[in-house]
């Protein structure tokens, strides 16, 4: 039973409750207002994909680590870590399930080119097909089975300007979560899209343009679409290329992030959003947390169609929750 496995999560029960307010009938309704418990839905949703992506910026020239598991999202697998860190990022549910993938050492998807020139864990152009038969799971204990399907395409893009550099495109790509006893519906989570990042001695620039779906059975409850820039700059003196992670720095965000909820009955609200940085998120090179790497620092998250109405999302240290307080000026 999925349940037993802890996948289901309280963000996705957020989610359903967003699915049953506002709107008139004919689909989502783009919203110029948002009230405090939906803006605590929206901004965790938010805050997660920004931490994944920071996360995968700071982090550099990643050496194989030990650890329980095999196959591709093993902890020694460098390309399978970036992936689960920006999956993780949007379903917590979903980083699990790649978890316990890696615990039975049972995807290993097809591969076009697992050439890695400069040996910093990222192939330099590679291709990676999963499907239901080379990265499936079976918990007989629990009846869960857990699938991976679609591509991930990741290149190497050091060049003379920077020396840490990756982009990584999805096509396709989805896990799904199966009670195989019928008594629980699927889950399923979506991505497609582009991120990628460029790591110099004196900057560092994180990009993404990522559009994902979470679903209960045949039903999308929630969608986002994010499409930012997170740039870095060191508190002081310039990035070590041989180190493996960014030095305390602060990190700004700008771009826009769109959210909707769907509980299937038809009046379900959406929001555009511009996003913008207040205050620099900071990070001291001793967090190590995926999700929230920051020890202080404020983004302002604000409806594009009615920019006096929004929320803030306030970082109060390594691995905290966020605080999310909405506001209308």
């Amino acid at each position: 039973m999925i349940w037993r496995l802890g996948l289901a999560t309280a963000g996705l029960a957020g989610a359903l409750a967003l699915g049953a307010c506002g709107g008139d009938g004919g689909g989502p309704k783009s919203a110029t207002t948002i009230d405090q418990s939906q803006a605590a839905v929206v901004g965790e949703a938010a805050a997660g994909q920004i931490g994944s992506l920071a996360n995968g910026l700071i982090t550099f020239n990643s050496p194989p680590v030990g650890g329980l598991g095999g196959g591709f999202f093993a902890p020694q697998s460098v390309s399978g870590r970036f992936l689960a860190v920006t999956i993780g990022g949007r379903s917590p549910a979903m980083r699990r399930a790649l978890a316990v993938l890696a615990r039975a050492g049972t995807c290993n998807p097809t591969v076009t080119n697992s050439t890695d020139t400069d040996g910093d864990g990222i192939e330099d152009d590679n291709t990676i097909t999963f499907s239901a038969s080379n990265c499936t799971f079976l918990d007989t204990l629990t009846g869960t089975q857990v699938s991976v399907a679609g591509s991930v395409h990741i290149q190497d893009t050091d060049d003379a300007n920077t020396f840490y550099g990756y982009a990584i495109g999805f096509s396709g790509f989805g896990v799904t979560l199966s009670d195989t006893s019928g008594q629980s519906p699927d889950l399923g989570y979506a991505l497609t899209g582009s991120l990628g990042s460029d790591v110099g001695t004196g900057s560092a620039t994180g990009t993404e343009n990522l559009r994902s779906s979470f679903r209960v059975g045949t039903t999308t409850v929630f969608a986002d679409a994010a499409v930012w820039t997170v740039s870095y700059a060191p508190a002081s003196g310039t990035v070590d290329p041989l180190a493996t992670q960014l030095p305390a720095g602060g990190i700004d965000v700008n771009g826009s992030y769109a959210f909707s909820g769907d509980a299937g009955s038809g009046n379900s609200e959406s929001w555009s959003f511009g996003v913008r940085t207040n205050t620099s998120l900071q990070y001291d090179g001793s967090c190590t947390d995926d999700l929230s790497p920051f020890t202080s620092g404020t983004m302002d998250v604000y409806i594009t169609a009615n920019q006096t109405v929004g929320f803030t999302v306030a970082y109060g240290g390594c691995g905290a929750p966020v605080d999310v307080t909405a506001y209308i000026s």
